[in-house]
Order: structure tokens, then C-alpha cells, then sequence
């Protein structure tokens, strides 16, 4: 039975972590290698939402091999650890807003041209009174739901497991690289049409590398709560949809820069505040399972 001081398990064999990213990769590139590589193999297109859910499913894999049904449990109980600051809440909800529109703001100011006509919302849904306001809310619940698929894997099982022998920094590192690695196949998918299929890969690698450590200083700070991971996750795609950042909404990459460089800016004063570790006023001893 795995032991865990808050967030932390005591202990987490590698060789578990490496089934983990191994499992993932298994299931979401799978699903996707018969189109990139034109294979006679129909995947039908309901299919394509588990490419979504590998880290899920790996995770609960894991946790079920670790722990049985005792495991799943506690790691899908971490999505009930909402009793934290409404900073946090702030924070996670507006933040991304924020800081995509100050890229705006100043891409504005340095001359790139910026049209607010047509957000990449409406590539995929089309509103006949032209209010996307009545959008944000269904398209949030739809990237809640979606986006488990994905936090429960990188910030409910692997992270906590590689914060018991690594820093803070090397860990978000670490995630980072593989994080972004697993979303690289979406590029050769045109059925997907993923946003990254317009964006240069090793600048996207770059900006997902900076967001690994934004989410793991939030997440030292919110007792490990899933749920404001989660609730970070959807957000900034949220905004990604109402907001012209990429391609094809935006005209070309350039602001798409701004935002990398004011993530790195973030993610630099992080580490200049705290260093390589400690990010955290929750130090990981108290129980993280309340909420």
C-alpha cells in the first residue's frame, strides 16, 4: 500500500513512472499512428477522445496495479481538494486571460495586426446572433470534462510521484519535455485539428515547458489539488479559443511569441523568489486528501 504524506507518496519506483509515460504514449499514439502513417486500419471518430484520456487511463492503470481500487480512489479523490484561497481561484480562472491579453496588448503596441473579429471558437461551433458570450460556458465544461483526461495523469499521478526524489524545477522540467512530447503525433492528424498543427514544434515545446512550471508552482501551493489543475488546464485553452493567440485565428505566430516570453517571465521570477525547490507554502506533511 503506497504511503503518501499530502500530495507525496513516500516512495514511487521509477520503473512505475516509466510504465506510466510508456502506457501513455501507447494508448494516444496508437490511436493516432493509422492516419499519420495512411495504415488500412479505420479508426472510428468517436475513438479519437481517448487520445485525450491515455494519461487517464494510464494513470489509473498504475494506481490500480499500486494499490487497487484503494488507489483510484485516492487519486481521484484529489479532485475534491477545493477548499483553497480564491486567489488561487483567481488566479487559475483569470490569469491566462490576463496574461493573453497583455500579449495582445503589446503586440498591438509593437504594430502586428490584431483581429478580435474571429476567435478560433467559431471555427468550431458557429453562433447566428454573433454573441460568443453564450459560448464560454458550454465550451469550459467541455474542456473540464476533456482535460481530466489529461490532468489526471501529468499532475494527479506522475508529478507527485516525481517531486518525492526531484525538485520542483526538475521535475517540471522533466514533465514538460514529456508532456509536450505526447502532443507532437496531433500535428501529423488533420482530424484532429490541433492547434499545434500550425505552430513551430520546438517553440510549442518551449511554451508547454515554461506552462509545466507555472502548474507545478500553483500546484505546491493548492495542497495538490487536481481540481485547480484541471480548472487551470481548461482555462488557458479556454482562452486560446476566445482570443486570437494562434493560428489559424491569429495571422501568423508573432504574438504567440509574446505569450512564450511572458511565461518564461513568469516562470523566471518563480525561480528567482524560490529557487529550484520549495515552491510551495504547503509543504506536503499535512494530510492533502481533505477537502
Amino acid at each position: 500500500m503506497t504511503k503518501f504524506k499530502g500530495y507525496r507518496p513516500e516512495s514511487a519506483p521509477k520503473a512505475h513512472l516509466a510504465g506510466f509515460f510508456v502506457l501513455t504514449l501507447l494508448i494516444s499514439w496508437g490511436i493516432l499512428l493509422p492516419e499519420i502513417f495512411d495504415l488500412p486500419l479505420n479508426v472510428p471518430t468517436p475513438l479519437l477522445i481517448f487520445v485525450g484520456f491515455g494519461p487517464a487511463i494510464a494513470a489509473l492503470v498504475l494506481a490500480a496495479f499500486e494499490d487497487g481500487w484503494q488507489g483510484i480512489t485516492a487519486l481521484l479523490e484529489r479532485l475534491k481538494i477545493a477548499r483553497i484561497s480564491w486567489v488561487w481561484y483567481a488566479i487559475v480562472l483569470v490569469g491566462p486571460f490576463i496574461l493573453f491579453s497583455s500579449a495582445l496588448a503589446l503586440g498591438a503596441a509593437l504594430g502586428i495586426e490584431i483581429d478580435l473579429s474571429e476567435p478560433a471558437i467559431l471555427n468550431t461551433i458557429a453562433v447566428e446572433n454573433g454573441n460568443l458570450f453564450v459560448l464560454i460556458f458550454p465550451a469550459f465544461l467541455y474542456l473540464f470534462v476533456t482535460l481530466l483526461g489529461e490532468e489526471i495523469g501529468w499532475r494527479g499521478y506522475a508529478l507527485p510521484r516525481m517531486l518525492t526524489d526531484q525538485s520542483e524545477l526538475s521535475a517540471s522540467l522533466l514533465l514538460g519535455i514529456l508532456w509536450g512530447l505526447w502532443h507532437l503525433p496531433m500535428a501529423l492528424t488533420p482530424s484532429l485539428q490541433a492547434a499545434i498543427s500550425y505552430l513551430p514544434k520546438g517553440w510549442f515545446l518551449f511554451d508547454i515547458i515554461a506552462m509545466s512550471i507555472l502548474f507545478t508552482w500553483i500546484f505546491v501551493n493548492t495542497r495538490g489539488s487536481l481540481l485547480i489543475a484541471v480548472l487551470l488546464h481548461a482555462s488557458n485553452n479556454l482562452a486560446a479559443l476566445f482570443l486570437p493567440i494562434l493560428p489559424p485565428a491569429a495571422a501568423d505566430t508573432k504574438v504567440f511569441f509574446i505569450v512564450i516570453a511572458l511565461k518564461w517571465l513568469l516562470a523566471l521570477a518563480i525561480l528567482a523568489a524560490n529557487g529550484t525547490n520549495g515552491w510551495g507554502s504547503f509543504s506536503g506533511e499535512r494530510q492533502g486528501q481533505q477537502s
